[in-house]
Formats: structure tokens, sequence, C-alpha cells
């Protein structure tokens, strides 16, 4: 998993249990979205690697893939990839036996690192527009698990953990242009899974993440030259959410919270924190059944949650509104559309009621529709439409909007036009949503 630079998004990343391909979900905004699947990316032999580039603009996602291979897709607007990196760029050598790590650096080099064939440690690099590597370091121990890489926030020195063959915590770290450990750090409990290491924003504190023996979450901690622990997080929160995979852990940008994201029992996603002094959860992140409701007046928060919702099917003369009140007054009416197609809406927790007529149901299931690109509706950017520019014939009714929510207030407008033709529209990565009507079949990217 992975935070974005400017704290605006936790990421998280995974191989499907059913479907081997890639899946991610996202908190951002205050509430989690997804799941969504990546079937035009390919089949996944491992866990996912996830960095963001410095510059906050690009997701970076390795994985394993067949014949041991290093793959990667990114997402710069709209995903791209796969690509082979071990067939087109490595001469087809250091076949990976274990999932990738994967570091970005200041000057924009993407680092990665993974557990050979051989059991060593092995690298390669993306600098200067091209691959280098693979580099087979035969001197920096024997590894039991995938390896767990970071860097220094001041970009100083890349470290390395990694489950050894006697189960211990191992280190290498690179600084002052040369490799040095592997240090077996024995007096820091027993690993049965690769480990999870991130670094506070002020380099104050490394801090490494296992699962134990018995399935718990348990830390390690390197701060004021000397290491800590094991801590035994899963015992210090009652024993719930016991570990069936290695954890993925980060800091967030600002250095107040630890986030720890593991699979749990019945293949569920599991999440920890650490703020304000203490460990919060594990809660599980699963989505339960979608929530669906249809026509009428709803109370929310009694009748239905709040949040984000869309119909799967398109409707003729859709009808909603978000209500402050009950009185039937002009003035308690928050936001309201009317419109054709396909719709979605997303309703606050301070709104006291929602209105909807001749919309067909709603649903919490925000995966893609396959309807676009439909003439009429709302569409989600990145789930149902990729950023870029797109065209349509347009018209005396053609109307479109750039949106950066779904509250349908006028000020989630980004821009927006009415009775052109010919109609060229850039959708930017960072937009919420796209609306239109009445302006013919779009195509793009």
């Amino acid at each position: 998993m992975a935070v974005t630079p400017d704290g605006s998004q936790q990421l998280v990343f995974w191989k499907s249990t059913t479907t081997s391909q890639l899946n991610e979900a996202w908190f951002a905004q205050g509430s989690w979205h997804g799941p969504i699947s990546f079937p035009q990316l390919g089949a996944l032999t491992s866990t996912p690697a996830v960095a963001v580039t410095k510059d906050g603009s690009t997701q970076l996602v390795f994985w394993q893939g067949p014949g041991g291979h290093l793959f990667e897709a990114w997402f710069s607007g709209s995903w791209n990839g796969p690509v082979d990196i071990t067939g087109a760029a490595l001469n087809g050598q250091g076949a990976l036996a274990s999932a990738p790590s994967v570091v970005t650096t200041k000057d924009g080099s993407q680092l990665v690192f993974w557990r050979g064939s051989d059991g060593h440690f092995g690298e390669a690099w993306y600098s200067a527009g091209g691959w280098h590597g693979p580099v087979d370091f035969a001197g920096l121990g024997s590894l039991a698990s995938a390896p767990s890489a970071t860097i220094t926030p001041d970009g100083s020195t890349q470290l390395v953990f990694f489950q050894g063959l006697d189960n211990h915590l191992n280190e290498d770290w690179f600084t002052l242009n040369a490799w040095h450990g592997p240090i077996d750090l024995t007096s820091l409990g027993t690993l049965a899974s690769s480990p999870s290491v991130a670094v506070t924003p002020d380099s104050s504190t490394q801090i490494v993440f296992f699962r134990s023996p018995a399935g718990h979450l348990q830390e390690d901690w390197f701060t004021q030259g000397s290491w800590h622990g094991p801590a035994d997080i899963t015992a210090s929160r009652g024993g719930a959410g016991l570990l069936a995979s290695p954890p993925s852990a980060t800091i967030t940008t600002d250095g107040s919270t630890q986030l720890v994201f593991w699979q749990g029992a019945g293949s569920t996603l599991w999440e920890g924190w650490y703020a304000g002094g203490g460990w919060n959860g594990p809660i599980d992140l699963t989505p339960g059944p979608p929530v669906t409701f249809g026509d009428g007046t709803w109370h929310v928060g009694s009748q239905i949650p709040a949040g984000t919702y869309r119909t799967r099917q398109a409707a003729s003369g859709c009808y909603w509104e978000r209500l402050s009140g009950f009185g039937g007054t002009s003035g308690e009416i928050i936001a309201n559309h009317f419109g054709d197609g396909y719709q979605v809406v997303t309703i606050s927790p301070s709104d006291a009621g929602f209105h909807t007529e001749s919309c067909g149901a709603w649903t919490s299931d925000l995966s893609a529709t396959g309807a676009w690109p439909a003439q009429n509706g709302i569409f989600i950017v990145g789930t149902d439409l990729a950023s870029g520019t797109y065209s349509a014939p347009g018209g005396s009714s053609c109307y479109w909007a750039r949106l950066s929510g779904f509250g349908g207030t006028s000020d989630q407008i980004i821009a927006n036009g009415l009775g052109q033709s010919s109609v060229i529209v850039t959708v930017a990565p960072g937009d919420a949503g796209f609306e239109a009507s009445g302006c013919g079949i779009w195509s793009g990217p």
C-alpha cells in the first residue's frame, strides 16, 4: 500500500484470490472506494508492490508474472501496461522467486528489489530513462521471504529487511555508495512472513511489522540508536484480526498515523492504525452486500446511510433531491437534478433526507456499469472512463460538465458547455466525474 505525497489518498492493491487479477481499493475524501479489478493487466503470480512518484503524478505497481518475470503497470491519468521488464529490458535475467518491493527516489529513480531463485537479494533500477541490472547480491544474505525496502526521507540510505533462513529479522542497507550487512536482529522476534518497513518523515524512527507464527501482527522499531520490540499488536487488541498474509505498512506524510493492512480469514481486507498515542482497530474493510433503495423519500442515517450511490440501468426523467428537512419547501432542497441515462449522487452525512423519482434502483456498488460511452448520464472518472480527450458530434441540446464531486451543487462543476457542435473535452486525471446529455456517442482514449 502507499499514500500519495499530498496525503489525500491511501492506495491498497492486492492479487485476487479467485482471478489472480490486480485489485485496488482507495481511501479519499473521508471514505473508502472500490474494489475495482484490472483484467486488462493480466494474471499476477505474487502480491503486488506499489509506490507513488515523489511528484504524485504516477502510481507504479510491480509484480511477479509468468516465468518469474518482473512486470509493471502504471497509472498517470489512465492505466498503462503491463510491461514485461525482465523480458523487455533485463535480457531475461534475474528471475523472481518472490513478490517485489519498490522504492521511488527524489530524482525520479525507481528501485525494485526481490528474492531471486537462488535465495539471494536481487535488484533492478530505472533511472535516466532506462532500466539497469539485474544485480545478484550474493554477499547480502540468504532470504526466506520477499524483501521489504524503503529509503530515508533525505535520500541518503536505502533499507532492506527480510526474513532470514532462521526466521529472524535481517537487514541490509546502502549508504555512502556501498552496501552493508546483513545483520541478524536475533532478539526481535520470530517471523512467519516477509516484513514490511516504513520510516517516519522526520527520519527519527524505522518501523518494521511482520506476522508471527501465531498469526499476530508484531512490530519492531529503531529509534535513538537502538532497536526495540517485538511488540505484539494483536494481543494488545484482544486477539482480533489474525493475519493470513504478510502485513503492508506505511506512514502518513505528516507522520501522525501508521497504517497497516493485511489479509484476514476468508480473504478479507483488514486494517489497524496507530494514531494519537495508541493503536486503533483492527477493522474488517471487506464490503458487505451493497445498499440499494428505490423511489421515495428517505431519512439519511436511519433508513439509508450517507455515501455515494449510482444507478446501474438507464432511466428516463430521473429526478432526485438532497434535503435539509422535510417541510416540503424549496429552501430545504440542498441540491437537485433532473436527467436521463445513468446517475451518480453523493449524499452527505449532514443531509436530513433524500428524495428520488423515476430513477430506478440506487446502489452503493460503484463498479463500472459498462455503459460508457452512453449518450446520457453521469459517469465516474477512473471507473467508467479514463481521463483524456474525448469528442462527440454535439448539437443544440448538447450539455457536458466536468465534475469535482457528485453532490449536485454548482461549485462541483469544474467546467461545462451547452449547445455546441463537434465538441472536444479533456477530462483531467483529478476529475471525479463527467456528465453528458444529448451530445451523441463520445469517442476518445
